[in-house]
């Protein structure tokens, strides 16, 4: 079994938990988002993935605002957790 971590964020006015599942690959870390409130998880559906790279969380953002908006809070959550710093990902 892989290694889960628990991260709490604020988002529209509510606060939510939401559990990662970290996994290696290739010499990067795979950090997947996959249990919250139903209708979070929902939303983020195919978009639930950051990888570490170089020191940093990289992330690649959805064209939705409301998603994208979602995936930085996390993010952001997340980074602060482990220590490192977020990086857009080039699309």
């Amino acid at each position: 079994m892989g290694k889960m971590l628990t991260v709490g964020f604020d988002f529209e006015d509510s606060f939510y938990y939401s559990i990662i599942l970290v996994k290696e690959r290739l010499g990067e870390t795979e950090y997947k988002i996959t249990v919250m409130n139903r209708s979070l998880e929902l939303l983020l559906k195919g978009n639930n993935i950051m990888i570490e790279k170089e020191g940093h969380l990289n992330i690649t953002l959805p064209e939705s605002n409301k998603i994208k908006a979602l995936k930085l809070t996390i993010g952001n959550a997340l980074g602060l957790l482990l220590g490192l710093p977020l990086q857009l990902a080039s699309q």
